[in-house]
């Protein structure tokens, strides 16, 4: 494995951040949208039913107050007691000793429909015995008290009363005969202090720690006055503390329906360090899962940078093969070049030396031809001299056009560009194609157009030497019959 580069380590680093974003994001969303809200949820849940559990004992307080009371007001010796007011009956029952200690009653009150005072008296034992209560008058309560009226409609009257003594449980019930028929005589009033140790008792039952506050005597702070006034729109709020503690708050009402106390319980906070713990877990899980994404996709890349690596170095070693095969290709070529150059020097050496050695003896011949035909008796004498003349003289011309052929391979040839008589040339060359013609058996014939100027400019060698060619091949592939070679003027430059 190679070490990696600087770009590819910029690339992780960039990468990096991403990773971690990824990360934050999907923790965030998991804790603070799925889990936490969830346990928040559940918490409040606890809390609520905590607050109800609190509410429905303190109610049960109210009711137990409501039954006792309920046994002394449906009974026959209440409802004469109202009518007499035998003492025998005071005597029997109105025991303050054995009524707080056993039932916790701290207030009985019988008072007649028209509001007059049978017998009624307060007693705290943690008072010293017997206390005045202003919301009680000793002789003549109002005739629309509001303890009164329901009794006189034959219907109790229960909740919570503060008092210059402290929250009270308050119940007021109409007195009836055993039997529970007839008209009610009186009303009978009884209640029972809201004190520290019955808090105390209620907090053993519900398991939950709570406290009630009087918001008219106590000392509230101004966090307190305005919880209770936001809980006359709710059922209960609930202020988080710590991370341990949080306090949920209701307000109970009095027998009037006026806010009276302020309950506070407080819960636990076991289900939100268990989410927490459960986030905390979640969070690892997701930051192991990155993790192993993250190298994952390394492990791919690593591995894909690694083929990348065994491909390039393949191509390398391809390319430094192909380059070595071009190498010795080029050497070879160059081998071949300097040889055909040597063949080339060789063939032109050769070519110069044999058309010097040929065109000694032909211009001898030529030479000596000539002199002759100036002494010939004869026509026809003078007429195979002129033949070989001629013939020597197209030789001499096949050997400049060998000579012609090997500078156009050299590329030194450059073809004449002079004015010569075309007619008389065609007119001596014909004569020794006819004369070849003859040798073979065969008839020919020369047509040249009158258009054809007879002083044209070109090379006159090259010309010849392709007409010479052209006739050449025609006596050569023709066995037997006639050959006609025929010039036509195709176009004219000035």
């Amino acid at each position: 494995m190679g070490k990696m580069t600087i770009r590819q380590k910029l690339k992780w680093l960039l990468l990096l951040p991403v990773i971690v974003f990824l990360y934050a994001a999907a923790n965030y969303g998991l804790q603070y949208l799925v889990i936490l809200p969830s346990f928040a949820s559940l918490e409040n849940d606890q809390a609520k039913k905590n607050i109800e559990r609190c509410q429905d004992t303190i109610q049960g307080e109210i009711n137990h107050l409501k039954l006792i009371a309920g046994d002394w007001s449906l009974w026959d010796d209440t409802y004469r007691f109202v009518q007499d007011r035998n003492p025998e009956y005071i005597e029997s029952n109105f025991h303050w000793n054995s009524l707080e200690s056993a039932s916790g009653i701290n207030l009985i009150y019988v008072v007649s429909l028209q509001g007059k005072v049978i017998w009624g008296e307060a007693y705290d034992s943690s008072r010293n015995g017997k206390i005045s209560m202003a919301e009680f008058p000793e002789t003549v309560f109002p005739k629309d008290h509001y303890l009164l009226k329901q009794g006189k409609k034959s219907k109790d009257h229960s909740g919570i009363l503060i008092t210059d003594k402290g929250p009270i449980f308050i119940t007021s019930q109409p007195i009836l005969k055993s039997s529970g028929k007839g008209s009610p005589m009186g009303v009978l009033i009884m209640g029972r202090f809201i004190k520290k140790e019955m808090i105390k008792d209620l907090i053993e039952k519900t398991r939950v720690n709570f406290s009630l506050k009087d918001l008219t005597h106590d000392p509230v702070t101004s966090e307190e006055r305005d919880i209770a006034a936001r809980l006359n729109t709710a059922p209960f709020e609930i202020d988080i503390q710590n991370d341990n503690l949080l306090h949920v708050y209701s307000i109970l009402r009095d027998i009037k329906g006026a806010p009276a106390l302020l309950l506070r319980a407080e819960v636990n906070r076991a289900i939100m360090k268990k989410g927490k713990t459960a986030a905390l877990f979640v969070s690892v899980s997701v930051l192991i899962s990155v993790t192993l994404i993250a190298a994952f996709i390394a492990g791919i890349m690593n591995t894909h940078i690694i083929n990348i690596r065994k491909r390039t170095s393949l191509i390398e070693s391809i390319v430094d093969e192909r380059t070595r095969e071009l190498q010795v290709a080029k050497e070879e070529a160059v081998q071949s070049k300097i040889a055909a150059e040597k063949a080339t020097k060789s063939k032109s050496e050769f070519l110069a030396n044999m058309s010097h050695e040929i065109r000694t003896p032909l211009n001898v011949v030529i030479g000596m031809a000539e002199v002759v035909m100036k002494t010939a008796g004869d026509d026809r004498q003078r007429m195979m001299l002129d033949t070989i003349n001629r013939e020597a003289r197209s030789l001499l011309g096949i050997l400049n056009r060998i000579l012609d052929f090997s500078k156009i391979e050299a590329g030194k040839l450059e073809p004449e560009c002079i004015p010569f008589n075309f007619r008389v040339m065609i007119d001596d060359l014909m004569k020794s194609i006819a004369f070849h013609a003859k040798q073979k058996g065969l008839d020919f014939s020369f047509h040249l157009s009158p258009d054809i100027p007879s002083l044209i400019t070109g090379d006159p060698g090259l010309i010849r030497q392709i007409l010479m060619n052209l006739a050449g091949n025609s006596i050569k592939f023709t066995s037997t019959g006639s050959i006609c070679i025929q010039g036509e003027l195709l176009e004219k430059h000035e």
